[in-house]
């Protein structure tokens, strides 16, 4: 009997324990509670920093990255002069960013915490570095030199001279550097296309659009993400046709070079890349529909809220609240119960910052949901959509809400309607 007696108890305070903890969640309404960077320095500082299949630096040495996922990394390090260099890494998360510590560290902690990961690389100097004979050689001198390093026969001469010309952006070299774009090399031709682009200005657009239809895939990729730093409308049509690339860095690099350029005529292509079957070009159609500000796209991004993949659903979310459509509050209240933190954070400020009355009774409805997160959303978000017509059913609602914190939400709700109507003429 003692020990039937002690198993109740214990279960009894386990429930009371839940309870609290729950109202505890609630209460501190803490999010991201975890700061999560990679920090990439370099011997020389100021080396371009590329991450993945990005064809757009992310910045320069030193530089601090968000933190988005935890996996495999690669990291290409540019810089005049130098060797490239290229390293990939594996970053593991911390024992406090998994399941069920996370609920701990990303809710209940009332202190920041920081996630590092610092990476230092050495790059190496050219044997033969051009940059003595800048001080001393004449402009018709270097022009003669690079003139002839981009006719050798070693790629590796031909790269050096097109970096050397992007620093320098002489615009008498730009037939010779024209040339490249059709060399042998792919990686030529990469290169040749960034020093195209920053010699000829806004004139490069079309001549780089057409590098579009090249051959090879690095070579694609790298014109896709100048044309997303250029953002010219009349190249549009170019990566339209180049949504459905057979390489799916490719295919990301031109959704959000079309995201960038910010043409209506790319909502409804883009939101059928939300279906492509990478992820990474899933995660660009989110961020780059967001980007356009179309509220066509609110049926494929309400559908990405589904996507199995968390970055996905995280910039699908965003996009949604920055879109602001009424339309999408039942697609958000159902984003209140994904299993990932941001996302549902994310999901209940977009509620909460609807300004159209229409969705008043999808959160009325909302009120009878077992889950605690998604009654106190639908109360905040009635109280600042300022509808009294929602008063009976907090009234009748109050009467069967267990949770203390949405109980009192609810009265002043209720409260500065009732004032409102008195004081009304």
């Amino acid at each position: 009997m003692p020990l039937n007696t002690s198993f109740r108890d214990q279960r009894h305070l386990g429930v009371l324990l839940g309870r609290w903890c729950a109202i505890l969640a609630l209460a501190v309404n803490l999010s991201a509670c975890v700061k999560r960077t990679i920090i990439i320095e370099s011997e020389p500082s100021g080396a371009d920093v590329f991450v993945n299949h990005d064809t757009t630096a992310t910045g320069q040495t030193p530089v601090e990255i968000p933190i988005h996922w935890y996996g495999a990394y690669r990291f290409r390090l540019v810089k005049n002069d130098y060797e490239e260099l290229t390293a990939h890494e594996l970053i593991r998360a911390p024992f406090y960013e998994r399941l069920p510590v996370d609920l701990i560290s990303e809710h209940l902690l009332p202190q920041e915490l920081e996630d590092r990961h610092r990476f230092r690389y050495t790059l190496a100097p050219y044997s033969d570095s051009p940059t003595a004979h800048r001080l001393e050689e004449s402009d018709t001198a270097r022009r003669a030199r690079l003139s002839a390093d981009l006719n050798a026969s070693e790629p590796i001469q031909k790269r050096r001279a097109l970096m050397e010309l992007a620093a320098h952006q002489d615009t008498s070299m730009l037939g010779a550097i024209e040339q490249r774009l059709v060399d042998d090399d792919p990686i030529v031709r990469a290169v040749a296309i960034r020093t195209y682009r920053l010699t000829a200005g806004a004139e490069a657009a079309k001549r780089i659009a057409v590098m579009l239809q090249d051959s090879d895939a690095r070579v694609r990729a790298q014109a896709a993400g100048e044309l997303r730093v250029m953002a010219p409308r009349e190249t549009a049509p170019f990566l339209l046709l180049s949504l459905n690339d057979k390489d799916r860095s490719v295919r990301a690099v031109v959704v959000e070079a079309l995201g960038a350029i910010g043409d209506p005529r790319a909502v409804e292509p883009i939101g059928r890349s939300l279906r492509d079957r990478d992820a990474g070009v899933r995660r660009s159609a989110a961020e780059a529909l967001g980007r356009l500000g179309d509220r066509r796209a609110v049926p494929a991004l309400t559908r990405a809220l589904r996507d199995r993949n968390l970055i996905v659903r995280r910039r699908a979310v965003i996009a949604l609240r920055r879109l602001g459509d009424p339309s999408a509050v039942e697609a958000l209240i159902r984003a209140l119960r994904d299993r990932d933190s941001q996302t549902r954070d994310t999901a209940a400020l977009a509620i909460e910052e609807l300004s159209d009355t229409s969705a008043v009774p999808v959160l009325m409805e909302a009120l009878d949901s077992r889950r605690a997160v998604v009654r106190h959303t639908a109360v905040k978000s009635l109280s600042k959509l300022n509808a009294p017509e929602a008063a009976s059913a907090l009234q009748q609602r109050l009467q069967r809400e267990s949770n203390p914190l949405i109980k009192a939400d609810m009265i002043s709700a209720i409260e500065r309607w009732e004032r409102q109507t008195e004081n009304a003429p």
